[in-house]
């Protein structure tokens, strides 16, 4: 395959209608702000146990497309900022964290397709 065909098929894939894409490759800086902002230290294993998290959502993949998974930041902190709030880096937070990432995943991924209203906040969850 040609690298012109393959960044193609890649850019398809990435673009996958009514679902959106999850900010997931953040520079060292970027999540060391967001960690910082909550008053945790950006360690190898809150990075790690965060994208765990985020990962292994269920059902997210309804909404979010295939990694790679990157967009702009500000889109990246709205997906992912009241999972991050409520995980804090504790296993025990995980379940309750993906419950709230997956809200907000499901508003993403109608706001791809044009169909998000204020509304629908109450209604996704």
């Amino acid at each position: 395959m040609s690298l012109a065909a393959e960044l193609e098929s890649t850019a398809r894939a990435l673009v996958v209608p009514g679902q959106g894409l999850l900010a997931a490759d953040e520079s060292f800086l970027t999540i060391e702000k967001r960690f910082q902002a909550l008053g945790m230290p950006s360690t190898e294993e809150n990075r790690e146990g965060y994208r765990e998290m985020l990962f292994t959502t269920s059902g997210l993949s309804e909404f979010i497309g295939d990694a790679p998974w990157t967009l702009t930041s500000s889109y990246g902190r709205a997906l992912q900022g009241a999972a991050l709030k409520t995980w804090r880096g504790s296993a025990a937070n995980k379940a309750t964290a993906q419950a709230a990432l997956f809200p907000r995943a499901k508003c993403n991924g109608l706001a791809a397709q044009g169909k998000y209203s204020a509304d629908l906040e109450s209604v996704v969850r």
